[in-house]
């Protein structure tokens, strides 16, 4: 997860998938920053700026963990970028967890 612009497929493929109930969501700003919000609000100083898929499969797994929705369900989506980036479908869930959660640390509470 690295700095860059953020590409409108990036944005339109998370609003596909990203859960529709919840306190929280991602908005993202004019320059193409991401920024984790509760009931509309920003939860940190600065943008979060997602690079590929991956990030954005993190990013969703990461709403249903704040947001206590249960399990991401894994979808076709999730298996191809499993296959892709060579992670066992029976490890995916567990990896994007821990890859959110490191997100949520390293990055949004700050």
């Amino acid at each position: 997860m690295s700095a860059g612009p953020v590409t409108f497929d990036l944005r339109s493929e998370f609003v596909r998938l990203a859960p529709e109930r919840g306190q929280h969501t991602f908005d993202v700003d004019e320059a193409g920053g991401w920024w984790l919000c509760r009931n509309g609000r920003p939860r940190h100083a600065r943008p979060w700026w997602p690079t590929d898929r991956v990030d954005v499969l993190v990013a969703v797994t990461l709403l249903h963990m704040l947001d206590q929705l249960g399990p991401v369900p894994i979808t076709g989506e999730y298996l191809r970028v499993a296959e892709q980036q060579r992670i066992a479908p029976a490890n995916l869930r567990c990896r994007l967890m821990v890859a959110a959660y490191s997100l949520f640390v390293r990055h949004l509470l700050r």
